[in-house]
């Protein structure tokens, strides 16, 4: 977060900082829900050797991890929210091998959607 906002004219400073940066993060586990017919492909269900009167419908579940990333931005001296960023996907097994990359990568992106520089004084 740092180097997106140095891109952009901000300067790192630990004491008495203008603006604030705080990065939150969500890890959900949930199961996902399929269903798919199988049914005839025509109309009113016909058609005997293609599932018969209307066919079937199967269902299949899978375990999902979704993570949720969320930047916000404050005005340190007015504690105000100025700028929010939140980001939403499933977290795979190689993901996980190489987090450190793939987080960078995604407050990135995030950060491509901010919209202020530095303002002029």
């Amino acid at each position: 977060m740092k180097l997106q906002l140095e891109r952009r004219g901000y300067t790192f400073v630990e004491a008495d900082p203008e603006l604030a940066v705080a990065l939150i993060g969500k890890l959900v586990h949930k199961q996902e829900v399929r269903a798919t017919s199988t049914g005839s492909p025509y109309p009113y269900g016909y058609g005997y050797g293609y599932g018969g009167w209307g066919g079937q419908t199967v269902v299949a579940t899978e375990d999902v991890t979704e993570g949720t990333p969320r930047i916000d931005l404050v005005d340190a001296r007015k504690k105000q929210l100025v700028w929010q960023a939140t980001a939403r996907g499933k977290v795979t097994d190689e993901m996980r091998e190489d987090f450190e990359r793939i987080l960078f990568e995604t407050v990135a992106d995030m950060f491509d959607a901010y919209p202020v520089g530095v303002p002029a004084k």
